[in-house]
């Protein structure tokens, strides 16, 4: 009994928050113009070129404008979420900094597990979106000249790709390489590319309203293109993990290689979903948790809104959570039975190894940061600020107290 209760106290430890939130190991080297463009592009992926026409087509249909408007007020509230977090907490790590913060180590070990995975699927989905969109562009001879050279690998599979695509493999390990260049490069590559990719969008808006046949904005007409199934396709800076890089890009190329664009797609909604639930939950159990156990400093009554928090809790982040549990539930049995495997994966690492080696488990054990520390002194100005030095003067022996003759 007592070994499952010190387990459950070591699931459910939450990370300390330092004093200095603004204090951290990396080192600050993108400007505000870098981390804006380096947030947009991670949100203009390969769905927005590929997979609206296939949404439209197989799923939605004449309904898509409203499917995009569900999704845009299911992004917009896990967005909320997020803003108050990242209010509260200004450090890097995201859905895996708030719910360790909040919940405890399990669930985010389980959000952090799950981030991997979704940056691995979002890499080989693009790469296959690049792939397909070179293909078509040279009439389909990529395709046809790999199935010539090494055969098909399924006919009509659900989830494997039809043939190796050696292009989206190659694409993938050439990212892998400039983000090993460093952080400074790999950025200033991913603003570039995302410039272009506004004038893109910006280009698909305006030639969209300008050829647009308005005859098809009618019920009649958008029945009958339900019913005709048509296609519509669209160190210092320096330094960065290598071995990690490496390991998980060498993994994200083998799904390049092996899956479909849709399948990989599908996998990585359910991961993301997954993290904005719990994250929508994390701030209902930060909002009513004990003031004893909350690491925020508190300057208004919780029933007081400010800016930084979310109105309406728990109603909103229910909602959040309602919704994603409802775009969950939507995937198919294929794609909840590769995202058990994977948090099964997941919960071995945790229980073999992560629970052992966290941070808070040697904060535990009597282990502090001087222990750990491997590189060169920083310490914050405020921290430097605070000390207080008391100085007294030498005094001789007193000769009444016997301590000299």
């Amino acid at each position: 009994m007592e070994f499952v209760k010190r387990a459950l106290g070591k699931m459910n430890r939450v990370k300390t928050i330092p004093e200095d939130l603004h204090e951290t190991a990396l080192h600050r080297c993108l400007n505000t113009l870098e981390i804006t463009l380096l947030g947009i592009g991670h949100m203009i992926g390969a769905g927005i070129y590929v997979l609206s026409g296939t949404v439209v087509q197989e799923k939605a249909g004449p309904s898509a404008v409203l499917s995009f408007l569900f999704a845009g007020f299911a992004a917009l509230l896990s967005a909320l979420c997020y803003a108050e977090f990242g209010a509260r907490i200004p450090k890097a790590g995201s859905a895996y900094s708030y719910t360790y913060v909040t919940i405890g180590e399990l669930w985010g070990f389980l959000i952090g597990w799950n981030i991997i995975l979704e940056h691995m699927i979002g890499a080989a989905s693009v790469a296959r979106a690049w792939s397909g969109a070179l293909n078509a562009l040279f009439n389909q001879a990529i395709r046809n000249g790999t199935i010539e050279a090494l055969g098909r690998m399924s006919d009509d599979d659900t989830w494997l790709s039809e043939y190796p695509d050696l292009v989206a493999t190659a694409a993938v390990i050439i990212a892998c390489l400039i983000i090993i260049l460093g952080a400074k490069i790999s950025v200033q590559f991913n603003s570039v590319f995302t410039i272009l990719n506004a004038f893109v969008l910006l280009f698909i808006i305006v030639a969209g309203f300008v050829f647009a046949n308005t005859d098809y904005w009618t019920s009649q007409k958008c029945a009958e293109l339900k019913t005709t199934q048509s296609g519509i396709r669209s160190k210092a800076c320096h330094l960065t993990p290598v071995v990690s890089v490496v390991v998980f890009g060498g993994l994200s190329a083998v799904m390049a290689l092996l899956f479909e664009i849709t399948t990989l797609v599908e996998f990585m909604s359910i991961g993301t979903l997954f993290g904005y639930t719990i994250v929508a939950a994390s701030i209902i159990i930060l909002r009513y948790q004990p003031v004893s156990k909350c690491q925020f400093k508190k300057t208004k009554p919780l029933s007081c809104f400010s800016p930084r928090q979310i109105p309406l809790v728990p109603l909103l982040p229910s909602l959040s959570m309602l919704i994603n549990i409802a775009l969950m539930l939507s995937l198919t049995k294929l794609t909840w039975l590769r995202f058990i495997i994977w948090i099964t994966v997941g919960l071995l690492v945790y229980f073999v190894y992560g629970i052992h080696n966290s941070r808070e488990n040697r904060k535990a054990q009597g282990y502090g940061p001087m222990v750990e520390y491997t590189g060169d002194a920083s310490i914050p100005e405020s921290s430097i600020s605070g000390l207080k030095e008391e100085v007294k003067e030498q005094q001789p022996p007193r000769k009444e107290e016997g301590l000299y003759q």
